[in-house]
């Protein structure tokens, strides 16, 4: 499965990782990657451009990524948001010291390191597709 058409916002605070991350994203095949260092930067960017999916690391300088959640879905609830994450638990224990079910806000935690072709696919999978015009 590829990334066709997409655009995707990248969210990592590590620029290693984030380059690393943004490498993978790209040669998915025809994705517009779009790579913050946090939450601020990535409402603003939320805001200002069409994103298909949204890929976070949880752990975020200032913040997390169920900050970043609960943030997004306030303003664009069908936006697919993908976490990466060396600790899985700590994921779940935070969306349930929020009283929020992680699958109900995230479309996927990923642990690292991570499946990138499973990766890959679950994000396009969660994207769902652009309307074709077939009338001419």
């Amino acid at each position: 499965m590829k990334l066709q058409n997409a655009t995707i916002l990248l969210v990592d605070d590590q620029l290693d990782v984030r380059q690393s991350l943004l490498k993978i994203l790209q040669r998915a095949g025809g994705a517009t990657v779009i790579a913050c260092d946090g939450i601020t930067e990535a409402l603003e960017q939320l805001a200002s451009t069409r994103i298909d999916a949204i890929v976070s690391d949880f752990a975020l300088g200032r913040g997390t990524a169920l900050d970043l959640a609960l943030a997004v879905h306030q303003e664009q609830s069908s936006v697919p948001i993908f976490v990466i994450t060396g600790d899985p638990q700590r994921v779940m224990e935070a969306c349930q010291a929020r009283s929020v079910a992680w699958n109900t806000i995230f479309a996927g935690v990923f642990s690292k390191p991570i499946p990138i072709q499973v990766f890959i696919n679950a994000i396009a999978s969660g994207i769902p597709p652009t309307p074709v015009n077939t009338t001419g």
